[in-house]
């Protein structure tokens, strides 16, 4: 893979967030993320996906019904709840299942 050379006006500010994010997941247990199909939007997600994957965090994520989830994220997904999108009633039900099923595999919220 190429590096992207777009990219070094900010990759010193990029790394500092890396590694900012990092530490901050160091003292977490699980990595709960919103899983998009737009990740060109929502590259500050899809680092911290990489970042949680990269330290070996269980990946529990919560995604609107509407998104196909790749095949790969499936098998390294710890659980994956789906909620209607716009439906902050179905949001908080998929929320409380995934916080559910962590807690049952032993972690607390």
């Amino acid at each position: 893979m190429n590096r992207l050379s777009e990219l070094d006006p900010i990759r010193p500010e990029l790394e500092k967030w890396i590694e900012d994010t990092a530490q901050k997941m160091g003292d977490s247990v699980i990595c709960l993320s919103i899983f998009t199909k737009d990740y060109k939007r929502a590259i500050d997600s899809l680092l911290q996906f990489a970042v949680a994957s990269m330290m070996d965090k269980p990946l529990y994520l919560l995604a609107p019904d509407n998104v196909t989830i790749p095949e790969h994220v499936k098998k390294i997904a710890s659980a994956i709840e789906f909620y209607t999108e716009g439906d902050d009633k179905s949001f908080q039900e998929a929320s409380r299942r995934l916080l559910a099923t962590a807690q049952a595999r032993g972690f607390s919220a």
